[in-house]
């Protein structure tokens, strides 16, 4: 099977990646922002009740149907506890000791420090 050659980006490619990058680098400020007067239990619902907000309306727009059967909103809970819920309180546990821009930084890291631990890669 053949690969499609990828193209190079353009103009509007790099405007989408520094839009997206704007909009992840500002969360980490926000997350700071907030911790001053919430604790980080609090701003962590607060993010994923608006990132469900947001995320009902793509649902709603695009007609989408919601899944009706219990299986699939256990996996969609147990997902969602995972990959946001954890994160997000652990993040602004973190960030009320250090310095929103190393928090920003230190995922984007990951491969780097890993690549040093790995035995494999020596």
């Amino acid at each position: 099977m053949a690969t499609m050659p990828i193209r190079p980006p353009t103009l509007a490619d790099i405007v989408k990646l520094l839009i997206l990058g704007g909009i992840w680098g500002s969360a980490f400020l926000c997350i700071e922002i907030a911790l001053t007067g919430f604790p980080p239990l609090t701003v962590a619902a607060g993010l994923i009740l608006i990132a469900a907000a947001v995320l009902s309306g793509v649902v709603w727009l695009s007609g989408c149907r919601w899944p009706v059967d219990p299986a699939t909103w256990m996996l969609l809970a147990v997902i969602g506890l995972f990959n946001s819920a954890l994160p997000f309180v652990l993040i602004g546990w973190g960030q009320q000791f250090i310095a929103s821009g190393l928090t920003a930084s230190w995922p984007e890291t990951a491969p780097c420090r890993e690549y040093g631990d790995d035995p494999w890669m020596a």
